[in-house]
């Protein structure tokens, strides 16, 4: 870091190190050097950066150093970014002492999603009241996270989370958080489909929300608060069993116009195959569609194509799981999306019990 900053002429030097913004974000992979240049430098705002377990190979001294560091600057951090969670770091969060006011991301990522329930750094990350927050990445995290001052921030507007373990238990809830007034963007992954948390997440309420991505998810998010926001722009859906109502899925679409992405997979609601002939008043509108993906059973998918209404021309990608005995579906499909393409910009891809089928322009 040291190198890079003599490594350029005298005048340049002078203005980068008279310029404290250029010193604001600190990779605490090198924490002598970090520390040296914020308390030269003094930033009036931090951002944190943890690549590594960087306690591993620290002398008791230095991480002494290190945590009467992060406690002097702890209002001035508004970024904290981790590539790879240690027990160390619930040292980090306590210097917060329960107040994190300037931040405004956090993001905490664990690769190798390992157990979280109980540690030291949750305990210390999930009691922070951040109220400037915006952005909340975490990976893993327990369903206790709901209960979080973190989630009460009225500025969050992005949300990521991998739900790791069993929810029951866990969560309270009738402590847990439910509204979102500012969030345009939800991600949610792991196990979410146990009983308390699934049953929270159906009853979160973001009018706002632009983007939505479940995976899994239950078919009971077609009639949840989720699916009102008119601004939702992209679905991500893996659904698992029980399939659902189709008539709920029809429902809940047709309330989003803005709609432009749309993702299916897992296990599609079905209908009899050989009712081709859809009311006018049960199809699918969305003018705004330009990406469609759908995979899943040969049913499932043809299920769900024969309710689609599109004058536009979209992108479309098809992934059929085909049974023994279905591949003669698979012909159903180009009957329903022919009027949606030219033929000239059809790919097919046939697979022993897979079929994908893609069309549109390369994406």
């Amino acid at each position: 870091m040291w190198l890079a900053v003599n490594a350029v002429c005298q005048s340049w030097r002078t203005v980068a190190l008279a310029t404290s913004d250029l010193w604001n974000c600190l990779d605490l992979s090198t924490p002598s050097a970090a520390m040296e240049l914020c308390t030269t430098r003094n930033p009036q705002r931090l951002c944190l950066i943890y690549e590594s377990n960087i306690y591993r190979n620290l002398s008791p001294s230095l991480e002494d150093r290190l945590s009467w560091f992060i406690n002097r600057a702890a209002t001035k951090i508004s970024e904290i970014i981790i590539k790879r969670r240690n027990q160390p770091l619930g040292d980090s969060l306590a210097c917060f002492r329960g107040n994190a006011s300037c931040l405004s991301t956090i993001s905490i990522v664990d690769s190798r999603h390992l157990p979280v329930a109980e540690t030291q750094a949750e305990t210390h990350l999930l009691s922070l009241n951040a109220p400037n927050l915006r952005t909340l990445r975490l990976r893993p995290v327990s369903h206790s996270v709901w209960q979080s001052p973190l989630l009460r921030a009225q500025k969050l507007s992005d949300i990521e989370m991998y739900l790791a373990g069993p929810s029951e238990g866990v969560l309270d809830v009738t402590c847990a958080v439910t509204q979102f007034p500012a969030l345009l963007s939800l991600r949610l992954r792991g196990f979410i489909t146990g009983h308390d948390s699934e049953q929270h997440i159906y009853y979160l309420i973001a009018p706002n929300l632009q983007k939505l991505e479940l995976r899994p998810v239950t078919h009971t998010v077609w009639q949840s608060p989720l699916m009102r926001s008119k601004n939702l722009a992209s679905i991500d859906f893996t659904m698992v069993e029980p399939a659902g109502n189709i008539t709920d899925l029809i429902h809940a679409l047709n309330n989003l116009p803005v709609l432009q992405e749309l993702t299916l997979k897992g296990c599609l609601p079905q209908s009899p195959v050989n009712e081709l002939a859809v009311m006018s008043d049960q199809m699918v509108h969305l003018p705004r569609l330009d990406s469609f993906r759908v995979r899943g059973s040969v049913i499932g998918c043809i299920s769900i194509l024969r309710f689609m209404s599109l004058d536009q021309h979209i992108w479309v990608q098809i992934d059929l799981h085909c049974d023994l005995g279905e591949e003669e579906y698979s012909l159903l499909v180009w009957k329903i999306v022919k009027s949606w393409i030219s033929p000239g910009e059809m790919q097919l891809e046939m697979a022993y019990q897979t079929c994908d089928i893609c069309f549109g322009d390369s994406r």
